[in-house]
């Protein structure tokens, strides 16, 4: 039986023990009672079950996260040897003055690259005049949170934010 299952029956069977209750029915409320006993039972063991899934995906995850650094090295270390290829072959090019020839397989270039010309800032950009400065205005957050924490008990109206709903989680030791 599935986890859901079992959820399912005990919340049905706690809505007849509440009706049970409500009409006196002694024997009903004994048997409701220990069928619960019995589900609380599979529930645990089932719940033992999924714990040994997770522990298991866990360590799969640990796995793949080594293996996925591995291979970022890997091919951070080939993008570095071909970025060093490319450069050692621009270098022979210009030294020999051949900037641009064509073989049997393949046609070489030396090009200006496209786009936008770069711009280099000789100074800070505090420094600059007013109009080549950007103003970005971001909420903070620390302030906004210790103010609502101040004055959580109080009848202050803050219509800007409130406190939200901390995330539940599953501890399984």
């Amino acid at each position: 039986m599935s986890m859901f299952e079992l959820t399912s029956d005990y919340k049905r069977l706690l809505m007849m023990l509440e009706d049970a209750e409500d009409a006196d029915d002694e024997t009903m409320q004994e048997v409701i009672k220990d069928t619960l006993e019995l589900l609380d039972g599979d529930i645990e063991a089932k719940a033992d079950q999924i714990a040994y899934i997770i522990r298991e995906l866990d360590a799969d995850e640990e796995m793949l996260k080594k293996e996925e650094r591995r291979l970022q090295t890997r091919r951070e270390s080939i993008v570095r040897n071909r970025q060093r290829l490319k450069e050692n072959l621009m270098e022979a090019m210009r030294l020999t003055g051949k900037e641009k020839f064509k073989t049997k397989l393949n046609s070489f270039g030396i090009r200006k690259a496209g786009g936008k010309i770069p711009i280099v800032l000789d100074t800070a950009p505090e420094n600059l005049p007013d109009r080549f400065q950007e103003i970005k205005i971001e909420a903070n957050m620390d302030a906004i949170r210790g103010y609502l924490e101040n004055h959580r008990n109080d009848d202050i109206d803050f219509p800007w934010a409130h406190e939200g709903q901390r995330s539940e989680y599953l501890s399984i030791r």
